[in-house]
């Protein structure tokens, strides 16, 4: 079973990135998944069983790098 560390996932191909913009793209990438995981999250009342929060945080860092592959290749 492959584990998948969102941090060095994010780092590691921040690195792949110009110089002068990994700060930016680590950036960006925090943003994308937090607003992701804010709209999953911000309707836990309704749901009978929610997710853990940490667990969201994984599923969109994993989602976000889905994206970039798809986007780059």
């Amino acid at each position: 079973m492959s584990v998948y560390e969102a941090d060095v996932m994010r780092k590691l191909l921040s690195m792949l990135e110009p110089k002068d913009m990994q700060k930016k793209f680590e950036a960006n990438w925090k943003d994308v998944v937090k607003k992701r995981v804010g709209s999953w999250t911000g309707h836990t009342e309704r749901m009978t069983n929610p997710r853990p929060r940490r667990q969201c945080e994984w599923e969109a860092e994993v989602i976000e790098y889905i994206n970039y592959l798809s986007e780059k290749t």
